[in-house]
């Protein structure tokens, strides 16, 4: 594959990294033993960074997915989106891990790319380099920082001759995605995961942003610092113009987009636990108030049948 440079990519920041141990991003761990992106590169491929001067070795596939998406200059085309952890191989810290995002085109554009005097590759590519720099710049602590960025053309023995193949180098941040964990955890531990992820929510909205992926696997958890992380930011928009209103952390809607309103991924909101608010409370977005929802201890019916919780 050759290395392309991409004309609308933004501006690389200069950051220090941070290390983890720990080469798992799921509980249990996973592995995708034949996964479609070793179809491209061999298992433990070395990438090189120039932006960064730093060569990082890929683990094993821990999660992959393919999508289809529409450009209006170039047609339809699908991709495959692998994750892995990596380690610095080369650089000023040795060992240090960090997360390897790659996306491949898997099949051609249905439209003429010749026009193009650049790299072809789809707006979520765009839309996730755009919003990931400007988390990285503004300081977000709730979003993992961008670090590098590769942008290769496939040769002709690829399977998309002069497709796409590109690579997100993302800070490995602490703890492990919730997709399978928060219903193993208890009540309290999971008012826990509210309140931290309530927090996170709050400094990721004031960068006018919304999710349009709101779900328990896009969600990070760290035990030890008690906070959490929202991650997969490619299905993120940014609400830029003044039309927008700088959206605010609503309990009721957030917990149940986001999937944290039980254990279980339960609909029926009697089964929600008693932290959860009705729809129809009127609450502060305040610290103070989501203590508050997380002391209460049982669920009471409104007369208009509403599930409302009491305080203790």
């Amino acid at each position: 594959m050759s290395q392309m440079n991409n004309p609308n990519s933004p501006a690389l920041p200069n950051l220090n990294m941070h290390s983890s141990a720990d080469d798992e991003l799921f509980d249990p761990p996973r592995e995708i033993p034949d996964a479609e992106i070793y179809n491209f590169i061999p298992r433990d491929h070395v990438f090189y960074f120039k932006n960064t001067q730093t060569s990082w070795r890929m683990g094993v596939i821990q999660a992959e997915k393919f999508r289809i998406h529409a450009h209006e200059r170039f047609g339809h085309t699908k991709d495959v989106s692998s994750v892995c952890v990596a380690t610095q191989v080369e650089g000023p810290s040795p060992g240090t891990k960090a997360v390897l995002k790659i996306k491949a085109q898997v099949a051609p554009w249905t439209g003429d790319t010749s026009c193009a005097n650049y790299l072809p590759i789809t707006q979520e590519i765009h839309r996730e380099l755009s919003v990931l720099a400007k988390l990285t710049e503004g300081g977000c602590s709730s979003t993992p920082r961008f670090i590098d960025f590769l942008a290769f053309e496939q040769d002709d023995d690829d399977p998309v001759p002069d497709g796409y193949f590109v690579v997100f180098l993302l800070e490995k941040l602490p703890g492990l995605n919730l997709g399978r964990t928060f219903s193993e955890f208890s009540l309290e531990k999971r008012n826990r995961v509210r309140i931290a992820f309530a927090k996170a929510l709050r400094e990721f909205y004031s960068f006018r942003l919304f999710h349009h992926d709101p779900a328990r696997r896009n969600i990070i958890w760290d035990e030890r610092t008690e906070r959490c992380f929202i991650v997969d930011l490619e299905d993120v928009e940014e609400r830029d113009h003044p039309v927008f209103s700088t959206r605010h952390f609503d309990p009721w809607k957030d917990f149940k987009y986001w999937e944290l309103c039980s254990g279980e991924l339960d609909t029926d909101e009697a089964n929600y636990d008693p932290m959860v608010p009705g729809p129809h409370e009127e609450l502060e977005d305040t610290d103070e108030a989501l203590y508050a929802l997380a002391a209460r201890t049982k669920h009471i019916s409104k007369p208009d049948g509403n599930v409302a919780t009491k305080v203790k």
